[in-house]
């Protein structure tokens, strides 16, 4: 059976690619019409990215009728240096779970693809030529902040460490554990992250993100 992704690279010129860890990238499919894909592309990511398009590795795969697209982006600042280096001169630079995405199911169905590293799972809609939906294991990550920290362009000097009793981590954080955290309900959550910045994603979304980050469900 031929894929989307062998008929879009088919007649093309040979080029060499970096297989990137694709839970550093954020994904979503968008529908699309016309002749400037990549415009529309942008425009959308633009839209809901904290940062320049410049400072971001961007791309897409376009659907074989030309109305859908699979488009993902990752800042830059996720990849070490050494990792950057690594890359082929003038590669083309895609996340890896593209290559899963020739791999769905005949209706609609979820496939997880078990790697050494994480786990992958694309939902599939039955008749659809790109994934409704692709989620990653997290590898302990359970919510965004130091990310962001990192790749933050303000911060391109390390914060110098303090004593100030204010500024320490709070004693159950130190001991925290998925376990129990995945016990909280939604008034545990409430009392813990008072003034925290992790108030920002959800109740669901923190038992969600500490299910994945574990491995056991995507």
């Amino acid at each position: 059976m031929t894929t989307p992704l062998k008929r879009m690279f088919q007649g093309a010129q040979t080029q060499e690619a970096a297989m990137l860890p694709g839970n550093r990238f954020f994904v979503r499919r968008l529908a699309v019409e016309g002749e400037d894909v990549p415009g529309q592309v942008n425009l959308a990511l633009e839209a809901v990215s904290p940062f320049p398009l410049e400072q971001m590795l961007v791309g897409f795969v376009t659907s074989t009728d030309g109305q859908q697209v699979l488009a993902y982006a990752a800042h830059r600042r996720r990849f070490t240096a050494e990792e950057s280096f690594a890359w082929p001169a003038d590669c083309q630079v895609v996340p890896e779970f593209l290559a899963l995405c020739g791999h769905r199911t005949a209706g609609d169905g979820v496939i997880v693809h078990r790697g050494d590293e994480r786990l992958t799972a694309l939902a599939w809609k039955a008749g659809e030529e790109l994934p409704a939906a692709i989620a990653m294991a997290l590898e302990g990550w359970v919510a965004g902040c130091d990310i962001c920290q990192e790749v933050c362009p303000w911060n391109q000097q390390p914060l110098a460490s303090s004593d100030d009793p204010d500024l320490q981590p709070r004693p159950w954080l130190l001991d925290l554990r998925a376990e129990s955290a995945l016990q909280w309900g939604d008034g545990d959550w409430d009392e813990k992250l008072r003034a925290s910045a992790l108030r920002r994603i959800k109740p669901w979304m923190w038992r969600r993100n500490l299910r994945a980050s574990e491995g056991n469900h995507v």
